[in-house]
């Protein structure tokens, strides 16, 4: 594995925020969820402090070149399955576990489990087209937001989330729209960033901020939590994924990585579904989802 680092990001997208509001847990195992996938699965960069900055044709250039990486890697993806680990820590818990994610680019679809140590799965999720449910077993709880994975005021389509998976960026992946929103640091020629707003709001944003010369974004933040990516797959820049993940919210660390990804032939009848034995509750209003702060012209 590809160690990611993110100096300076952190500053760089708190100087962004103009405010933090918090929102109350759906529970402790369902608040863990809101930030999951966007962060499951999904980098190579020392510590930049001590690095020299890049002029600004140097920074362009390697903006670019993410931006056609991430176009190539979302158009070759179909069916794939990730694999791992996950540890989850704060409120006096810490606990370690395992984790299956499947996802299927063409038909726009998720199923996950993941397991505590007992082997036992303590949650597990379906995304599709509908929307995102999610199944507590241990607290005979479940969920479903029809507009995706709540993150923050806002919500990730299951596109978006797949999308995020593979390449770290929270959206489809085009390079003439990506290259539209990019913008690049002022103080800093190494960072550059993205800004997601919602419907409901333009205050609040999602930042997708990322540090030269990494392979994926390095941070994904809204005002009341954040999501790092530090760590890549091994392989060429073109065949890596997002492998490490750490999640930060409501006083909780989740911390995922994984260890083994995979493109089966075949999946299996039921393997898509998710049989829930108790009534779903559907969390109404469902947050409007998350989408590019800046304009986009037609082509």
């Amino acid at each position: 594995m590809r160690s990611q680092g993110m100096a300076c990001s952190s500053a760089a997208s708190s100087s962004i925020h103009s405010r933090t509001r918090t929102r109350p847990s759906v529970s402790l195992a369902a608040g863990f969820l809101k930030l999951l996938i966007p962060v499951v699965a999904l980098p190579c960069l020392a510590m930049l402090s001590c690095r020299p900055g890049l002029s600004t044709e140097e920074s362009i250039e390697l903006s670019d070149r993410y931006c056609a990486r991430a176009a190539l890697a979302w158009e070759r993806l179909s069916v794939f399955q990730l694999s791992g680990t996950v540890r989850l820590s704060g409120r006096d818990i810490d606990t370690r576990g395992n984790f299956v994610l499947w996802g299927d680019a063409d038909n726009r679809r998720i199923r996950s489990d993941f397991y505590g140590p007992d082997g036992r799965p303590f949650l597990s999720l379906k995304a599709d087209s509908t929307g995102v449910t999610v199944w507590l077993p241990g607290e005979e709880q479940a969920w479903h937001c029809d507009t995706g994975l709540p993150l923050g005021v806002g919500a990730l389509r299951t596109e978006d989330c797949l999308a995020a998976l593979r390449t770290g960026f929270p959206s489809n992946p085009q390079p003439w729209v990506m290259r539209e929103g990019l913008r690049h640091d002022a103080g800093n020629s190494r960072l550059c960033y993205w800004a997601f707003t919602t419907a409901e709001t333009t205050e609040d944003t999602l930042l997708v901020t990322m540090s030269h010369p990494a392979l994926f974004p390095g941070l994904l933040s809204w005002p009341d939590g954040r999501v790092e990516i530090y760590m890549s797959t091994p392989g060429d820049e073109y065949e890596a994924w997002p492998a490490g993940w750490r999640l930060s919210m409501d006083d909780l660390e989740v911390e995922v990585e994984v260890t083994s990804v995979n493109s089966p032939e075949e999946d299996w009848p039921g393997l898509w579904g998710l049989v829930v034995p108790v009534s779903v509750d559907t969390l109404l209003p469902p947050p409007s989802t998350w989408h590019p702060a800046w304009s986009i012209p037609e082509r």
